[in-house]
């Protein structure tokens, strides 16, 4: 962090010029190439082949749960890694439409695209590790990442249940968090703000679209029991939250990032970025 303060004022200038000079002299675009079509054609004909072997052959219960909870959770976890965080950030392709079509693959997953943008976008890229302002250190209260922040007796065994906690993260945004920050939200950032009808539709759909193919379904084609389903529900999202949060919480939340008190503790938002992350 002090190093970062202490930073020439040429550094970002010759930063941004190594950046955009590294893609000139080298002929590239800042979009992705073909590897990254690649990529995305992967990943959904994976989750497309998950999907389509659950119902093309005939599956015990056992291989059912075994197809949905690993294999289509796994399918969704690598879409949640490598299709939605840059189409949101219209990275993938030059083309517009391909980035928002792109960007509700989030919503193929049972979040919604809109809300994940606004709050990523809003209450985090801006506000990176700052206390009151950085969306993803609110964590329901049951952690504490920042030592600015209140602290609980629970907080004290935190590491303990860290990784059983993370389970919960999807089954908290699918069933719960969109909804919550649509119609329920006491978080600044969001409360009071008018969201277009036409995300209004998509929050709907959306979830309609993922409740229909990850509950629905399997109890009225493939004859499963409510209870049956509900469990392989639950598990596959619990895997997917672990390997989702795992991964993702070691980006900044951590003991060798800075937790700023404002926004305007270094004085150059590139600096806070280096410091956080």
């Amino acid at each position: 962090a002090a190093s970062a303060t202490n930073a020439p004022p040429q550094f970002v200038e010759a930063l941004f010029q190594g950046i955009n000079g590294y893609f000139k002299d080298n002929n590239l675009s800042k979009k992705g190439d073909w590897t990254m079509g690649l990529k995305v054609a992967l990943a959904l004909i994976w989750w497309a082949a998950t999907f389509v072997t659950l119902y093309a052959f005939e599956l015990s219960y056992w291989q059912f749960l075994l197809i949905y909870v690993l294999h289509l959770g796994t399918a969704q976890t690598n879409i949640l890694f490598n299709i939605p965080h840059d189409a949101n950030h219209r990275a993938i392709s030059q083309k517009p439409l391909v980035n928002k079509l792109l960007s509700y693959t989030f919503d193929l997953c049972g979040m919604s695209s809109y809300i994940w943008r606004f709050l990523h976008h809003r209450a985090h890229h801006y506000c990176v590790n700052v206390e009151g302002e950085d969306e993803t250190l609110i964590a329901r209260g049951i952690f504490r990442f920042s030592p600015h922040s209140r602290r609980k007796k629970m907080h004290r065994y935190q590491h303990l249940y860290v990784f059983f906690a993370y389970g919960f993260f999807m089954i908290d945004w699918v069933l719960f968090k969109d909804w919550q920050y649509f119609f329920f939200s006491d978080f600044y950032r969001v409360k009071g703000v008018k969201h277009p009808i036409k995300e209004y539709v998509a929050l709907f759909v959306g979830k309609a679209f993922y409740y229909t193919y990850m509950l629905v379904l399997p109890i009225v084609v493939l004859e499963f029991s409510l209870w049956q389903v509900l469990s392989a529900f639950f598990l596959v999202e619990f895997f997917i939250g672990i390997s989702t949060t795992s991964v993702l919480q070691v980006v900044h939340p951590v003991g060798e990032a800075d937790c700023p008190k404002n926004n305007n503790d270094y004085e150059n938002f590139v600096y806070h970025i280096f410091a956080t992350t």
